[in-house]
């Protein structure tokens, strides 16, 4: 064996460490973009649910149905001038409201 050979092992052993390093490191860095990637989804979910909560509230608080004086209160019939409108979206706008 020569001197030449031997630099040529030593380089290709050299690219192969390198090289193994590199298959055994990459799972690694895979499962981390994973994570943080489900981690990232997650808090999205969590801002798009609350904005949505706040919406759907600000929209609640709008229908004025709890301070009509027709408003009864009463489970099984809310309000006898617009029973199926009642405490809905639909009742925002009633031509009946007096409050």
């Amino acid at each position: 064996m020569t001197f030449r050979d031997c630099i040529v092992l030593t380089a290709f052993a050299e690219l192969a460490a390198r090289l193994i390093w590199l298959l055994r490191s990459i799972p690694h860095v895979l499962f981390a973009a994973i994570a943080w990637t489900l981690v990232l989804l997650g808090a999205w979910q969590v801002v798009a649910a609350t904005r949505e909560t706040v919406q759907r509230s600000r929209a609640m608080h709008q229908i004025p149905c709890a301070d009509c004086q027709f408003f009864t209160n009463d489970h099984r019939l809310k309000c006898p001038v617009h029973p199926h409108e009642a405490l809905t979206p639909e009742a925002v706008n009633c031509l009946d409201f007096e409050g």
